[in-house]
């Protein structure tokens, strides 16, 4: 799909809807802008939540059974 947008009196650009939707862009999100062949490309970054997202995934094991076995140890 492609649309076409007008910068305003400020050099604005408002990204239409269906865009940010398909990119999961929410208010405040940041993005990279480059230049591409003359094109503008514009891609979201990503958070640094969201870097390391499940990068400790298995390390501590699994949570339900640890939190069940805390549970265990505690009760009389």
């Amino acid at each position: 799909m492609t649309s076409t947008a007008k910068l305003s009196s400020k050099s604005q650009l408002t990204i239409p809807v269906w865009v940010r939707r398909q990119l999961g862009l929410e208010p405040g999100a940041r993005v990279s802008l480059s230049v591409v062949d003359g094109r503008l490309v514009l891609a979201p970054l990503e958070t640094d939540l969201d870097a390391v997202e499940g990068s400790l995934a298995g390390i501590y094991g699994d949570a339900d059974r640890y939190i069940d076995e805390l549970r265990e140890d505690r009760l009389p």
